[in-house]
């Protein structure tokens, strides 16, 4: 019994080690900051909202990067906020359904 509750324990620990903090699931990707926009449109579909947020600061040339933000959800009884800047995927937010 001992030995199965183990190998239960390293199974477990191992498979939510094996996701990024950062990182949401759309059937059969792992959508993961770095990843372009329209990789996330493609892999999880068109968002329940979308928000051009601002411009952020671009250090290398004129005028920002657009920053927006994209919501999937309820998805497990949570939303996923995701912020893109200037294309790619910088910050995966977590809120849970009210």
């Amino acid at each position: 019994m001992k030995r199965t509750c183990a190998a239960l324990f390293a199974f477990v620990f191992f498979t939510l080690a094996a996701i990024p903090s950062q990182a949401m699931i759309c059937g059969r990707h792992m959508v993961k900051v770095g990843d372009f926009k329209f990789e996330v449109v493609e892999w999880c579909g068109e968002p329940v909202f979308a928000e051009v947020t601002g411009y952020g600061d671009c250090r290398h040339g004129k005028g920002g990067l657009k920053v927006e933000q994209l919501v999937y959800g309820p998805l497990h009884g949570k939303y996923y906020v995701l912020t893109i800047v200037g294309g790619k995927l910088k910050k995966i937010e977590i809120r849970l359904k009210r």
